[in-house]
């Protein structure tokens, strides 16, 4: 059998709003119409895609299927979405995301200088990738990311952009604020507070994780003002990029020690489908 592009947006509509009728409001059809192509799509392909109880629960196999129908929606709707730009006289859109979400900070100037060098071009930030840029890509939701780690699909390909350096950083009077440098052993006393899981920061993976060295404790704190507030407090200290705590060492509210005698550096890429890479 052929699958059809009206029964992908059933099961879709029907996994979204949780029900047979919400689904077919939603499509702006009737309610036989919606059973009759969830019907017809279940006997051609032979198995049972959703559970008739209150709440229209997706099987194994509908599972599956949804995560199909998600990407062809989403690519169709992408090509939709260019087409009309394209009918209206505008020349596209790129959807961008960046790895790290205190990135956001610096976009915004360069989305104005862009827009006023492209105005032809309409720039969409899609924050909701942030978490798995590589993800988004393959599932066409993003056309280009800014990205801290090589992908690991062939699919995806990528182009150096710029290094920025990790710090630790410390309150003014830290024992270890007078230092030239940190090395992996100084953070054996310390509580280290961190943006994400300690496998996944930069810190851990490139010079606490090498040296087999743990820190006494740890805290996970996803929020950059939040981090800064608590090491300014004494609370702990912490390693980031010296950027974005610039105006706090500016001002003296906060120390900023190198990570090992070279320094602790941060590659960035953008990142595209290699199939769309010369777009």
């Amino acid at each position: 059998m052929v699958l059809e592009v009206r029964h992908l947006r059933v099961i879709d509509a029907i996994r979204e709003k949780g029900s047979v009728s919400a689904a077919a409001r939603h499509l702006h059809v009737t309610q036989p119409a919606v059973s009759h192509a969830l019907k017809e799509l279940e006997q051609r392909l032979g198995v049972e895609l959703f559970r008739r109880d209150k709440q229209m629960e997706a099987t194994f196999e509908g599972k599956h299927l949804l995560k199909t129908a998600a990407r062809v929606l989403g690519e169709l709707e992408r090509v939709e979405d260019e087409l009309d730009q394209f009918r209206q006289g505008n020349r596209g859109v790129i959807r961008i995301a960046t790895q790290c979400y205190t990135s956001y900070n610096w976009l915004p100037p360069l989305l104005k200088r862009f827009g006023a060098r492209y105005p032809d071009i309409r720039l969409e930030i899609v924050a909701e990738a942030t978490s798995d840029p590589e993800g988004a890509l393959l599932d066409h939701r993003l056309d280009l990311a800014i990205m801290t780690q090589r992908p690991t699909s062939a699919a995806v390909t990528t182009e150096p952009l710029f290094e920025d350096e990790f710090v630790a950083i410390l309150p003014p009077g830290h024992p270890l604020a007078g230092r030239a440098y940190l090395q992996a052993e100084d953070f054996a006393d310390q509580h280290l507070i961190n943006h994400g899981p300690p496998d996944t920061t930069t810190v851990y993976r490139k010079v606490l994780g090498p040296a087999g060295v743990d820190p006494r404790s740890t805290s996970v704190i996803p929020l950059t003002e939040a981090i800064i507030q608590m090491v300014k407090a004494g609370i702990g200290i912490s390693v980031m990029a010296r950027w974005l705590v610039a105006p706090e060492i500016d001002k003296g509210e906060l120390v900023a020690v190198r990570v090992t005698r070279k320094g602790l550096m941060r590659q960035w890429y953008i990142a595209t489908l290699r199939q769309r890479a010369d777009s």
